[in-house]
C-alpha cells in the first residue's frame, strides 16, 4: 500500500495567518442558542455526533442507534433556520445492523458536498466502563484486554445521498481498518481502545475534491494529530493513497471539522476524559510537519468554547461569513437536544 506521511501539502485555501498558532488564553466566542425541537425525543436522539446545513434542511446523525436495540442507525432530518430554530421533519436509515452482530457502529461525522453525503464511524475498539454496582473483580477485568471490545459495524465510511424514502441511497460502503492497521504511524494504535489515546476518528470534511478524516484519537508526542486526506470517489486507489497530515491543537483531539469558503474549521477538545476546554481552530490545510527551510502548515486557536463536563460539542457545519465573523452551528453529545450558534472573529 502507497503512504506519503513525510510531504508539504500545497492548497489553494488559506486562512489569514496574523494570529500567534497557540494563543495562552483565547476569548470565548459569542454564543445563541439555537432550538432543536423533536415531539418523540429520547437520549438516544439527543446524543448527536455530526451535522452539516444543506439550505434549510439540518441534517444530524447520532452515535447511536435510533430504535430500542440501538441496532438502527439513521439520519435525522430537521427544518428551519438558525433564528428561529428547526423541527424534526423525518429521520432517513442509514445502516442497520445483523441481529446476530454487533449493531453499535458509533457514527461520529458528516460531510456535504452538493446533494452528496458523507458519514463516518469512529474506527476504534472500545472498553468497557468501570460500574459501581459491580464486584471488585468484575471492575478490575474490565482493565484487561478481556475488557476491550471490538464490533465490525465501526469500519465504515459511506457516501451516500438523501432521498424522499425512509432510506438514504448508500453509494459506497468502505472501510479503513485495513489502511489504518498497515500504516506505519496510526498502526500501534489500532488495538488501543479510544478515549486512552487509541484510534478515535470524529472529524469529516470535505473540501476540494478531498475528503478529510480527523482524529480526536491519537494525540502524538508534542500534540500532533493526524487527519488522513482522501480521495472523494472511495475507490481502492484513493484509500491506498491517502496522504497523512498534522496538525497541533494543543494537545487536544478533533471533535469536528467544517469546510468554510476560506479553509477548514476544527471543532478541538479532549481526547479522552480529562479536564480540558473545546475551542475552535482555523487551519489552512496543509501538513504542520515541517523541514528545513520549508515551515509547515498552521492552525491558528481562534476562541474558547470552555469546560463542559455534561453536554459536550461534538460537531460543527459553517453558516455564514459576515462582518462581525464566522459563524458555525454546533450540536451536542447529552441529554437532551441541544445546538448553538457561535461567531468566531
Amino acid at each position: 500500500m502507497r503512504f506519503h506521511a513525510y510531504f508539504l501539502l500545497v492548497v489553494p485555501f488559506v486562512f489569514s495567518l496574523d494570529s500567534p498558532a497557540l494563543a495562552a488564553d483565547p476569548p470565548e466566542c459569542r454564543r445563541q442558542d439555537v432550538r432543536l425541537e423533536r415531539p418523540d425525543v429520547t437520549k438516544r436522539h439527543a446524543e448527536l455526533s455530526g451535522v452539516v446545513l444543506s439550505g434549510r434542511q439540518l441534517i444530524t446523525i447520532s452515535n447511536e442507534g435510533l430504535d430500542k436495540d440501538k441496532r438502527r442507525h439513521s439520519v435525522q432530518i430537521f427544518e428551519g433556520d438558525p433564528q428561529s430554530g428547526f423541527r424534526h421533519k423525518r429521520d432517513a436509515e442509514l445502516f442497520t445492523a445483523d441481529e446476530d452482530a454487533c449493531g453499535e457502529a458509533d457514527f461520529e461525522a458528516l460531510a456535504r458536498e452538493g446533494e452528496t453525503y458523507f458519514a463516518i464511524t469512529s474506527h476504534s475498539v472500545n472498553r468497557k466502563k468501570q460500574k459501581p454496582g459491580h464486584s471488585y473483580e468484575k471492575n478490575r477485568k474490565r482493565l484487561t484486554r478481556k475488557g476491550i471490545e471490538t464490533c465490525k459495524a465501526r469500519y465504515q465510511l459511506v457516501r451516500f445521498r438523501i432521498t424522499d424514502s425512509k432510506t438514504v441511497e448508500v453509494e459506497e460502503r468502505v472501510s479503513l481498518k485495513d489502511m489504518i492497521a498497515d500504516h506505519p504511524v496510526l498502526r500501534p494504535f489500532a488495538k488501543i481502545p479510544n478515549k486512552e489515546n487509541g484510534i478515535d476518528i470524529e472529524g469529516l470534511a470535505v473540501k476540494d475534491g478531498h475528503l478529510y478524516v480527523g482524529f480526536r484519537g491519537p494525540v502524538l508526542r508534542q500534540n500532533y494529530v493526524p487527519v488522513l486526506r482522501i480521495g472523494r470517489k472511495l475507490d481502492d486507489d484513493a484509500i491506498e493513497d491517502a496522504e497523512l497530515l498534522f496538525v497541533n491543537l494543543g494537545g487536544r483531539g478533533i471533535r469536528g471539522l467544517a469546510e468554510t469558503p476560506r479553509g477548514l474549521a476544527i471543532l478541538a477538545g479532549p481526547n479522552g476524559d480529562e479536564a480540558q476546554s473545546f475551542a475552535i481552530y482555523f487551519w489552512d490545510g496543509r501538513d504542520q510537519v515541517g523541514r528545513r527551510g520549508s515551515p509547515g502548515g498552521k492552525a491558528l486557536l481562534r476562541c474558547s468554547l470552555g469546560l463542559h463536563p455534561d453536554d459536550k460539542p461534538e460537531s460543527l457545519t459553517f453558516i455564514d461569513d459576515g462582518p462581525s465573523g464566522m459563524r458555525f452551528l454546533l450540536v451536542f453529545d447529552g441529554a437532551a437536544l441541544k445546538a448553538e450558534l457561535r461567531t468566531v472573529h
